[in-house]
């Protein structure tokens, strides 16, 4: 099973909770694969651990968090 795959069981299982991506993508297919499979947030690898403080009180809270290092595609909902 994948991550994307992983995200989206977790999601329906567990409806309410928030999961935070710590990967080394910063493509901008992945990471908007991720948020769109339900991921609260999105950190690079190698972010400061300042930033991984920020990102687990954003999404703990229930905020989408994605470092600004990567980019996030538009999509059309249909």
């Amino acid at each position: 099973m994948g991550g994307i795959e992983l995200i989206r069981g977790i999601c329906m299982a567990a409806p309410l909770a928030r999961i935070l991506v710590f990967s080394m993508h910063a493509d901008p297919d992945i990471v908007t694969s991720t948020i769109e499979a339900g991921a609260t947030g999105y950190l690079i690898k190698d972010s400061c651990p300042d930033e991984l403080s920020e990102a687990v009180r954003q999404v703990r809270s229930g905020v989408r968090y994605v470092d600004e290092r990567v980019i996030i595609k538009e999509t059309k909902k249909k």
